[in-house]
């Protein structure tokens, strides 16, 4: 949701209690708030379009990825292990390491 910054304080206040996503739309001499929620941007009402449509589809990209149900780690084919967005290349099983059950739901 777009929010005229500062005029419109009160509606920021409620969709960030909401969780909503909010971009703020700053006049030329406005100072950027501090913004402290990966769901909020801010732009300058000068900005172009795409700079606008940018910052929206970014904001709702972070949404998606709120909103994502959290999983555990899993390993590939090629033994990479990912989580959370993080991922590491495992070596390859010798005797007495850990190995992914066949289940995937754990360590054997």
């Amino acid at each position: 949701m777009l929010v005229r910054w500062p005029g419109e304080g009160q509606l920021r206040e409620r969709l960030r209690a909401e969780g909503a996503p909010r971009l703020l739309v700053l006049d030329e001499d406005e100072p950027a708030p501090p913004v402290d929620s990966c769901l909020e941007d801010w732009v300058r009402a000068s900005a172009s379009l795409a700079d606008v449509d940018a910052r929206i589809q970014a904001l709702r990209e972070r949404v998606v990825l709120h909103s994502a149900p959290a999983s555990g780690p899993t390993i590939d084919d090629h033994g990479v292990l990912r989580h959370d967005g993080r991922w590491v290349s495992l070596p390859r099983s010798r005797p007495g390491s850990p190995r992914p059950c066949s289940t995937g739901s754990g360590w054997s």
